[in-house]
């Protein structure tokens, strides 16, 4: 979806189980910012935005993520500076997150709207972990091909003023012998 000024580009990103589609992620550029909104069945609103200062950070609802990472153990807010967008050369990472194959329908809402990136899930083993990578990439990035041995199921790039790369791939569950 673009508007008349293009200043905001956005993909939502939807898996294909059967005859269904749900959504998993919406992402959004709006001039130098990115934001990718993750989806929840209980409606849960969760984000993390990469933001034209370089400051990335995630949020449930308004408020910060928090993670105990000071020494007297107080909540410190889960927020880096990274790159300004515009500055990235290769790949710079906004978020990764990833599902069990087997309980997307019991994680996910029924997608409301056609997504511009649709997964398809039905070869995929139920035990198999579908993940997503969302990264801001620069003008030396190479396509990937597969993200640490596993192949790359799907990918879509929204460009404007920040290219955005959006990378789906499948771990198959391990087994032990």
């Amino acid at each position: 979806m673009t508007n008349a000024l293009q200043s905001e580009f956005s993909c939502l990103v939807a898996f294909q189980i059967g005859d269904r589609s749900l959504s998993a992620l919406d992402i959004r550029v709006k001039s130098n910012d990115v934001y990718v909104n993750y989806f929840h069945l209980d409606g849960t609103q969760e984000h993390t935005s990469y933001h034209a200062s370089g400051q990335r950070h995630t949020k449930r609802g308004h408020d910060y993520v928090f993670k105990f990472i000071d020494p007297s153990g107080r909540p410190q807010p889960v927020k880096h500076i990274r790159p300004r967008p515009e500055s990235v050369k290769d790949r710079e990472n906004v978020t990764s997150i990833g599902w069990l194959v087997g309980a997307l329908c019991e994680l996910l809402p029924q997608a409301d709207r056609t997504p511009e990136m649709l997964v398809d899930t039905t070869t995929l083993d139920h035990s198999s972990n579908l993940a997503v990578l969302v990264d801001i990439v620069g003008p030396t990035a190479l396509p990937l091909h597969e993200i640490a041995g596993y192949p790359i199921l799907k990918s879509h790039r929204i460009s404007g003023p920040v290219t955005v790369e959006i990378v789906a791939f499948s771990v198959a569950a391990s087994t032990s012998t």
